[in-house]
């Protein structure tokens, strides 16, 4: 079973997230490094919220593009389980995933999609008996708990230096990230 995250890892609104970074702001911010925990490092809270408030309305949301290989992934990790999709967004937001999801067709691969309500993404991947997490925000990631999950960190054209928690992996490509999940859910 996988918990997947949906935006910067489904859904490719990191990219979207950097133009209006450049747009509004004049700074220059790789779609990768646009995750919140990231981003408010570099552009502070106050615009990073002015930003999602944005990019995450449904005529900006439904628009924007798949993250490259997302569709295969989903495809080849649904062979082997239920796909959870876990977001961040409000729970009145998930209507937006959800027909963004069915325009993508996508759809057809998810399981079920669930707002955390402020539960951590780990607890409900493990709520769920899921034995991988897939998240572009190491935030959502980083646990002491839970020696049984796949943590995998996707930043999709990452190519920095990165210090890695215990337990998490990075991937810069969805190929990466489903070897990973399958050699795991073969090993466990």
């Amino acid at each position: 079973m996988f918990a997947i995250d949906f935006d910067g890892t489904i859904a490719d609104t990191n990219t979207l997230k950097s133009r209006w970074i450049l747009n509004h702001l004049g700074i220059q911010i790789p779609p990768y490094a646009c995750d919140k925990t990231t981003c408010v490092s570099k552009i502070g809270l106050n615009q990073y919220t002015r930003m999602a408030v944005e990019v995450y309305k449904a005529d900006h949301s439904l628009k924007v593009q798949p993250i490259p290989g997302s569709l295969q992934a989903l495809n080849a990790l649904h062979e082997h389980g239920p796909i959870y999709v876990v977001t961040a967004r409000d729970p009145e937001e998930l209507l937006v995933v959800s027909e963004w999801l069915s325009l993508e067709k996508l759809d057809q691969y998810i399981t079920r999609l669930l707002p955390t309500n402020g539960v951590s993404k780990i607890s409900l991947a493990e709520s769920l008996n899921c034995q991988v997490l897939i998240d572009d925000d190491i935030r959502h990631l980083v646990s002491d708990s839970s020696q049984h999950l796949l943590r995998i960190l996707l930043k999709i054209g990452h190519d920095e230096e990165m210090e890695m928690p215990p337990n998490v992996k990075l991937c810069t490509s969805w190929r990466l990230a489903t070897e990973k999940a399958l050699e795991f859910c073969r090993d466990h």
